[in-house]
């Protein structure tokens, strides 16, 4: 990396980020969701902002992140409470414990005795819910074995296209 690449490097705007976050949401409610419904809907969305966002900082494409940050949180805050009665303490807490879960299971979809409980949990079970509770226990009991199957599927396909995108798109 040469001295100047940092100044020369595009910055994301959080437009952009909104935006992509919104394509993606659309996508994968028209092509990958296993329901249609507003709370995936939402579960997604943060997905994809989380996405998007962590990608860019860690690339450092971000201008003045802790600047935009709040910016950034108000946007995906406005998209939630379109549907969902969410305050905003509320949403901060629900938004650390889904990045941090996002980070870990993201980084175990690499193995592949790895099931995603927790992602599907957040995305279309439990989307408000700090303490994801899916297990391969409760799919059992619930008999939603096959459901968590196809959204497995599902998402890893959804994962790899949005994945792509975020390396081609946003380089470091």
């Amino acid at each position: 990396m040469g001295l100047f690449d940092k100044f020369s490097k595009k910055k994301v705007s959080i437009d952009e980020i909104i935006d992509n976050a919104n394509r993606w949401t659309n996508l994968y409610m028209n092509q990958y969701a296993i329901r249609n419904s507003v709370d995936i809907k939402n579960g997604i969305y943060l997905f994809n902002t989380w996405a998007i966002w962590t990608h860019c900082l860690h690339n450092d494409l971000i201008d003045n992140p802790k600047g935009c940050h709040m910016e950034f949180l108000t946007h995906v805050l406005a998209f939630l409470m379109k549907t969902k009665d969410i305050s905003g303490d509320e949403f901060l807490s629900l938004y650390q414990n889904r990045f941090s879960l996002y980070q870990k299971e993201i980084r175990e979809l690499k193995n592949p005795q790895f099931y995603p409980f927790g992602l599907y949990s957040a995305i279309c079970k439990n989307q408000y819910k700090l303490n994801q509770t899916v297990n391969i226990e409760n799919l059992v009991n619930d008999n939603e074995s096959d459901v968590f199957i196809e959204f497995t599927n599902k998402f890893i396909k959804f994962w790899n296209i949005i994945n792509s995108e975020l390396i081609t798109k946003y380089k470091k």
